[in-house]
């Protein structure tokens, strides 16, 4: 004789028309139980007409109650006007958990199939360590007086020397220079190491709208060239001879600011500046300017410090026809483009999307010491430590100003070329946390709060007839605004278990809970109640010295059902879900950023505190699974990633000249979320037109000066 009170049939969970999931059990008494009589005796107490409602409602139980209660039993008092016309159960009968534990069936008697770990989410390893070098950490993207730059392209001086050798054609080897005129008294017949670019860090100069000051070196060099001797021949002014002079060991060091000008809209140059730009035909050319950043030689001066100008053996008779070739080569260079840079590309509207990932809307120019325990003071130079001297572009983005004081002081080194390995930096880049995270990545992955939200929906609770009940759980996610979905930022203690797995960091937030109860009472039958609440919570935490994106989920659906008549009967039992998994920021082909996403997700489900007949084990895995396989199935966060990739993936925002670019590499956030690139010239690109006479290039003079 079985001692159960009812039996339970479960279904397997299934996808309502509306999307929603749902698992029904259809509950009837277990006549076969002698525990019934003896709840029905001791109910008759109360309500003498307990059995006699309950053949009414249920005609199958009569010979059951005429078998252990006899005839009496049937008979009705409430008619009589006994003393009591109306059920005391519910006064008198406290919940109390029911403690079955039966192996709930599904509709073809076959135990569901589940795959539940009751074992504790085994957390993540670590990130990557930060590197030794810490420096490039502490920077900081805030100008002296509040306010923040949204990007910062940091060159160090011997990255900008490096991509402009290889963009004109030097590769830092020689290439051979005739210059003559008879009427200003010279002629030159020489050799050139690779111009060079010299950062001036010690003017103290505050950074200008037209750039800032630096030092144009031409370099001669010894040794034999297809031209014969490396010579110069100058007239003297006082006896109208000429002399030869030996060039080898000469530099002409020219001060100039680093400016920069529009280009005229349709010029060639512009045409060819726009296809290295990878600028699309769908960007209309009035939403857009192209900056050419140069040393502005037009207004150059030899600089009459040695440490940039090397002239022995020149006497003074001799000065006027070398000021003229000096004079000739300056223009000579400027006409031939030796004094660019590189271009850059601003919008004019905040709407353009065309521009590449974070369009800028206005630059600024500074220049930017390399510090050391060893140096603390700004030094000029060309050694190795003028080599980490940095020149940097300041951005702002959305047309927004910048900051009152437009200064960005020093917090620490932005580039370290001197160092070796993976600590060496050769130029940065840094795109603040709030035009990448906050306007960008975050924004993307509200996606994951979608793909993860299921909230509890109303649950149907039937009476079939008799003592039979049945009862549907159903779960989903309803219409919200998308503002429900948003990001928050998260405490220090809503993020303290992954400070403590992956160090410091930055991070947000999303939690929602819902509750639903349906009940019904039928006399005869007693009331069925069925409740269940789902309350989840998701963390996207970014941690410093790290190229991750973590997203963390986690879950609890909780249900419940009581069935108060002679007894109270109840049966509970909670499902956790949960899913940790890591965004991956990394350079991918041709130097652009890519973010990797696990292929399947991580989804955990445990089973917790199952209690009661109703909601058997094989029931409840069931839900377990059906809730685990639809954030297993969502495409949701991979769709959102590929939005991400494809907006990374958008056209250059400078490029060197000839189009030769800086790769970005080694994608790492600091503390403060601000995302750290190093730039690394690609060693590929070189000039359409090598170096040569001005009389076999077409001159590039010009532009519109800002």
């Amino acid at each position: 004789m079985s001692y159960d009170l009812f039996t339970a049939v479960g279904s397997a969970p299934q996808v309502e028309k509306d999307g929603s999931m749902s698992s029904k059990v259809s509950l009837s008494l277990n006549l076969e139980s002698i525990q019934l009589a003896k709840y029905l005796s001791e109910a008759s107490f109360y309500d003498q007409d307990i059995a006699a409602d309950l053949v009414k409602a249920a005609p199958e139980t009569k010979q059951y109650i005429l078998e252990h209660l006899g005839d009496k039993a049937l008979v009705s008092r409430r008619a009589g006007g006994g003393k009591d016309s109306g059920s005391r159960v519910d006064r008198v009968f406290d919940p109390v958990p029911a403690l079955g534990d039966e192996e709930q069936e599904g509709d073809d008697g076959e135990a569901f199939a589940a795959a539940i770990s009751l074992n504790p989410i085994p957390m993540p390893s670590p990130t990557a360590k930060i590197a030794a070098n810490d420096d490039r950490y502490s920077t900081s993207m805030a100008s002296k007086n509040g306010g923040r730059f949204d990007m910062i392209t940091t060159w160090s001086q011997w990255l900008m020397n490096k991509g402009l050798a290889v963009a004109y054609g030097f590769d830092f080897t020689r290439w051979d220079l005739t210059l003559s005129d008879s009427d200003a008294g010279y002629e030159i017949s020489a050799a050139l190491d690779p111009s060079m670019f010299v950062i001036d860090v010690e003017s103290q100069q505050p950074p200008l709208p037209g750039g800032q000051r630096g030092f144009f070196l031409t370099r001669f060099s010894g040794g034999a060239s297809v031209l014969g001797p490396h010579t110069c021949t100058l007239r003297s002014s006082v006896t109208g001879k000429s002399s030869q002079f030996d060039t080898a060991g000469w530099r002409w060091g020219w001060a100039a600011p680093v400016t920069r000008s529009f280009l005229v809209a349709g010029s060639e140059e512009w045409d060819e500046v726009k296809e290295n730009l990878e600028i699309p035909a769908s960007a209309a050319d009035s939403h857009y300017k192209i900056s050419k950043i140069f040393f502005d030689l037009e207004n150059a001066l030899v600089s009459s410090d040695k440490a940039h100008t090397i002239v022995p053996n020149v006497p003074e008779e001799f000065q006027e026809s070398f000021e003229k070739l000096q004079t000739a080569w300056r223009h000579y260079a400027r006409d031939n483009d030796h004094h660019i840079l590189g271009y850059a590309v601003v919008a004019t509207t905040a709407s353009e999307k065309h521009l590449g990932t974070f369009p800028p809307t206005s630059l600024q120019l500074q220049n930017y010491p390399f510090l050391s325990a060893a140096t603390t003071k700004p030094t000029t130079s060309t050694d190795k430590h003028g080599e980490s001297n940095m020149f940097q572009m300041l951005y702002k983005t959305d047309l927004q100003a910048f900051p009152s004081d437009p200064a960005l002081p020093w917090t620490g080194n932005w580039c370290h070329p001197d160092l070796s390995g993976a600590d060496g930096t050769l130029g940065s880049m840094a795109i603040s946390n709030e035009l990448f995270l906050d306007d960008f990545v975050v924004p993307k992955l509200v996606a994951f709060n979608r793909a993860t939200h299921l909230e509890s929906l109303a649950p149907t609770v039937t009476h079939k007839g008799g003592t039979k009940w049945s009862f549907t759980f159903r779960w989903g996610s309803a219409a919200h605004p998308e503002s429900f979905f948003e990001w928050k930022p998260a405490s220090l203690i809503q993020m303290a278990a992954l400070r403590i797995i992956y160090g410091n960091g930055i991070g947000w937030t999303w939690s929602t809970s819902s509750h639903q109860s349906t009940s019904k009472q039928v006399n005869g039958a007693g009331r069925f109640t069925a409740t269940h609440d789902v309350t989840m919570s998701n963390i996207l935490y970014v941690p410093r010295g790290s190229n991750k994106v973590v997203l963390v989920h986690t879950m609890s659906h909780h249900l419940f059902t009581s069935h108060r008549w002679v007894w109270t009967d109840k049966s509970s039992a909670t499902v956790k879900r949960s899913c940790i998994t890591e965004l991956t920021l990394r350079d991918v082909l041709e130097g652009r950023l890519g973010m990797e996403i696990p292929k399947d997700l991580d989804v955990k489900v445990e089973i917790l505190d199952r209690k009661g007949t109703w909601l058997g084990q094989n029931y409840v895995a069931g839900v377990a699974n059906a809730i685990a396989k639809s954030l297993k199935d969502e495409q949701r966060l991979a769709a959102a990633v590929k939005q991400i990739n494809d907006r990374l993936s958008g056209p250059q925002v400078f490029v060197l000249p000839g189009g030769g670019h800086l790769f970005l590499k080694n994608p790492v956030f600091n503390g403060q979320g601000d995302l750290l690139l190093t730039l690394d010239f690609n060693g590929q690109q070189q000039r359409k037109n090598p170096p040569g006479p001005a009389k076999d290039r077409k001159s590039r003079k010009g532009g519109i000066p800002k």
